[in-house]
């Protein structure tokens, strides 16, 4: 076995967990997006000739956010936080050779902060381990750890918001060729048929198709995407872990 099996273990799990949040996030938003495209509507306003200015009028998301969420937040986030305190208490072990109490990652928004945690947390770990782990905090612009640990307290991560991206319009012509795009998770899509009239002819036929779109999203209460951010989060362990590996 390596010293940091257990560090692993613990990424392993909070990926899980990911799996689980972004299937259920995913089929969450995929419904609600489908309903909104549903009980859509056009206005169109000509502003000039050969001009019109379109508004797509959507329906406010139908159901809230399922509870499971926020928990599979809690769990993907603890796992995580747990794993890099996994690893500096192997770090207490390699340079004590046993095993000692009170170790823990320190993530600290100050370099005060993080002189006062390392006097306890990593009392029992070597100055060169000590500067790679400030190397990841905070008060030196690491922004992931950051938000690991604003997201290990339950207040930050309770409260969800479903987002969306700023509404998209295009017009093109129709071909006979077009088959429609794979949506995006999320995605509601509303289209608009335009017909337009041959003068010489006076056959009418269809032969323009405007679209607007947008995507919802999953998102903390500051706007930040979760599903983003928890994989952002849980690649930097994993990079952590790797870097320290060798050191063992």
């Amino acid at each position: 076995m390596h010293p940091l099996d257990g560090a692993y273990v613990r990424l392993d799990r909070a990926q899980e967990h990911l799996v689980e949040l972004e299937t259920v996030n995913n089929i969450y938003l995929n419904r609600e997006a489908r309903g909104m495209a549903d009980s859509a509507s056009f206005e169109v306003r000509q502003v000039q000739a050969n001009q019109v200015w379109p508004t797509a009028h959507l329906k406010p998301i139908r159901e809230p956010i399922p509870l499971i969420l926020p928990v599979l937040i809690g769990e993907t986030v603890q796992n995580l936080r747990t794993s890099l305190d996994y690893l500096v208490y192997e770090l207490a072990i390699l340079n004590t050779k046993t095993a000692q109490d009170g170790t823990q990652f320190p993530i600290e928004g100050t370099p005060e902060g993080f002189k006062r945690r390392r006097k306890t947390y990593l009392k029992f770990i070597n100055p060169t381990h000590i500067a790679m782990i400030e190397k990841l905090q905070p008060c030196n612009g690491v922004t992931w750890t950051q938000w690991l640990a604003g997201l290990s307290n339950p207040d930050k991560h309770r409260h969800l918001v479903v987002s969306q991206s700023k509404m998209r319009f295009s017009a093109r012509r129709l071909m006979t060729t077009d088959s429609p795009a794979e949506p995006k998770v999320g995605e509601v899509t509303v289209q608009l048929e335009g017909w337009e009239t041959d003068n010489e002819t006076g056959v009418t036929e269809q032969c323009m198709n405007m679209e607007a779109s947008l995507t919802l999203f999953l998102a903390f209460e500051d706007g930040r995407h979760v599903i983003d951010t928890l994989k952002e989060i849980t690649a930097q362990v994993a990079n952590t872990l790797a870097n320290f590996k060798p050191e063992f």
